[in-house]
């Protein structure tokens, strides 16, 4: 078996653009007014210290959509990190990364994680992957979120119309913003009744 080896050609940067195009295809119909890079892409370029890429990401969004560019990162430390060493402004930016009491997900550790969000001042921060992959029950997410400073939501997912339902009714008795849960609850069932 043959091994290959694989790097990134100066001519794929050239064609970001339309590769971004394609994305926002994707998104356009699902988060109109915060775009989201996807998580893979957004690590990548993390590994990459590309911030010259979410740079151009980040500029596109803002200029062609007027809209906030969201970002999903399981690396939120190297995210903040690579931001404020290249000077950018994270004001108006949307970070989507895992946050939950076991530190699933959560890299380099879950003690890192929330102490670079104890610091995060600017940015909106959504937490993610609370209940860990279902290993944690609601309350106790809840309880580890609202331990923390500096979120501005949390995304939480669901597999059918009544893990939906009996989810959301949870969140909503135990959050302090009612509407923002309904919303949310209202956009799953109808993407769940267009299946």
């Amino acid at each position: 078996m043959s091994q290959r080896s694989w790097a990134v050609r100066p001519s794929v940067l050239e064609d970001l653009p339309s590769i971004r195009e394609l994305f926002l295809q994707v998104y356009k119909y699902v988060l109109p007014l915060v775009h989201d890079i996807w998580k893979f892409l957004t690590d990548l370029c993390l590994g990459l210290k590309g911030v010259h890429l979410l740079d151009a990401f980040a500029q596109h969004i803002r200029e062609k959509y007027h809209a906030k560019p969201g970002f999903v990162t399981y690396n939120l430390v190297s995210f903040v990190e690579l931001f404020r060493k290249a000077g950018m402004i994270m004001k108006d930016v949307v970070i989507m990364t895992p946050f939950n009491s076991i530190g699933y997900q959560m890299s380099p550790s879950r003690q890192s994680c929330e102490t670079c969000l104890s610091f995060l001042y600017q940015g909106d921060v959504i937490a993610m992957s609370i209940m860990a992959g279902g290993f944690l029950k609601v309350q106790e997410a809840i309880n580890y979120v609202r331990s923390l400073p500096n979120f501005s939501g949390v995304a939480v997912g669901v597999s059918s119309k009544e893990h939906a339902h009996n989810t959301f009714t949870r969140l909503r008795a135990m959050t302090e913003a009612p509407d923002q849960i309904h919303q949310t609850q209202e956009q799953a069932n109808s993407r769940t009744d267009n299946d």
